[in-house]
């Protein structure tokens, strides 16, 4: 009995380190990439959750809540919470967010991109913004959810549950204007060891992220952009996901992904004029899992109180 416990929680808890999945990440970027929250102007409300692999037993659910507001022009905080649920195993996520960016003005259009709603004559600018997260991580396993064969066993009765916090802090750099956007950031720098009072069970892994994208406005006034994130995590293969999204109206978008060889997805959001955005998500799973779940579903709501009358002309990578 005791032996199988400890299998299970080395297993549990070496998968559940990993930072929860998201296929609307570009438009919650803020718990991954800190420098992203000084982008947008006013006070920001970002909520999402994700069920995925559904119908296959202990599968991920995962919650994110965030909440930042500019302030100095320049600057910006905020809060983020994620809540990453797999099986018997919880993972708690409670971060403070900074983020500052340096303005400098766009010399020329290559491109020749017009952004709907920017007046010709409107000065432009590039953006350099750095970001600074610190918080805590909370490892739980409640050994009280798991099935044994053995119930009697003293341990089990005990309820015998593990619960860890480590700190941790990521840094983050985020290049943008109003036509394209590039960053990379590392959510959790420290590689802190999880063990209980007898032995070392696993070890926080470092995440990179990094994030590129270009919108282009097409002939009939649709905005299409496509995008890309590089996951790469110590120890496991590199990750690349590909999207291409179209706005329509400057309200709908309409997009699809490919991450890896791992799964396909489309996502619709929806924005209203007083700034609410409603979003979904479905993931369908290319490898072995898709024997056993109807895949993932992902949902969002955010809600942004500008405190300025002027609507920001930049908002390239806030989509």
């Amino acid at each position: 009995m005791k032996f199988t416990l400890y299998i299970l929680f080395l297993s549990i808890v070496s998968y559940a380190q990993q930072n929860g999945q998201s296929s609307l990440y570009f438009f919650n970027q803020s718990f991954y990439n800190s420098a992203y929250i000084s982008i947008d102007e006013g006070v920001s409300f970002v909520a999402t959750g994700r069920n995925q692999w559904v119908n296959f037993k202990g599968a991920p659910k995962t919650t994110n809540l965030t909440v930042y507001s500019s302030f100095a022009k320049s600057a910006a905080g905020g809060l983020s919470v994620q809540i990453d649920q797999l099986g018997a195993t919880r993972t708690s996520s409670f971060y403070g967010n900074f983020s500052y960016k340096i303005k400098f003005r766009k010399k020329t259009n290559l491109y020749a991109i017009r952004v709907i709603g920017m007046p010709q004559k409107e000065k432009q600018f590039n953006y350099l913004s750095f970001g600074l997260s610190f918080g805590v991580n909370n490892y739980q396993t409640f050994f009280s959810k798991l099935r044994v064969n053995d119930n009697t066993e003293a341990d089990f009765i005990q309820g015998a549950n593990y619960s860890q916090f480590t700190p941790n802090v990521g840094a983050a750099v985020l290049y943008y204007n109003n036509r394209l956007f590039l960053g990379t950031s590392v959510p959790t720098l420290l590689k802190n060891k999880l063990s209980s009072t007898i032995s070392q069970f696993a070890t926080e892994k470092r995440h990179l992220y990094v994030v590129a994208g270009v919108l282009k406005e097409l002939n009939n006034g649709v905005i299409v952009r496509p995008s890309c994130v590089i996951k790469v995590v110590e120890n496991a293969p590199v990750l690349p996901e590909l999207g291409l999204s179209f706005l329509f109206d400057n309200k709908l978008w309409i997009g699809a992904l490919v991450r890896g060889k791992v799964a396909v997805g489309a996502h619709l959001i929806y924005t209203t004029k007083s700034n609410l955005r409603i979003g979904y998500a479905y993931d369908h799973m290319l490898n072995s899992i898709q024997r056993f779940s109807v895949g993932s579903h992902e949902v969002m709501i955010s809600y942004n109180v500008n405190k300025a009358k002027k609507r920001s002309l930049v908002f390239c990578p806030k989509f």
